[in-house]
């Protein structure tokens, strides 16, 4: 009985261990997909508004 009651509860202790391990990794992950999102999102907030412009232009008459 005790031998079962390790066998399932060894894979959680496994897993914290690889998340201690990987502690101060993943914080820095996280920045990381953080900061590449807002870099995707100001990029396509700029393309559009550039788009916005040209648009405005194109129907006032200049090119």
């Amino acid at each position: 009985m005790h031998k079962s009651i390790s066998y399932l509860i060894c894979p959680f202790l496994n897993f914290l261990k690889v998340l201690k391990a990987f502690q101060s990794v993943l914080p820095a992950i996280f920045i990381s997909c953080y900061n590449l999102l807002l870099d995707f999102l100001s990029l396509d907030f700029a393309l559009v508004s550039i788009r916005n412009m040209r648009e405005k232009d194109i129907t006032q008459g200049k090119s």
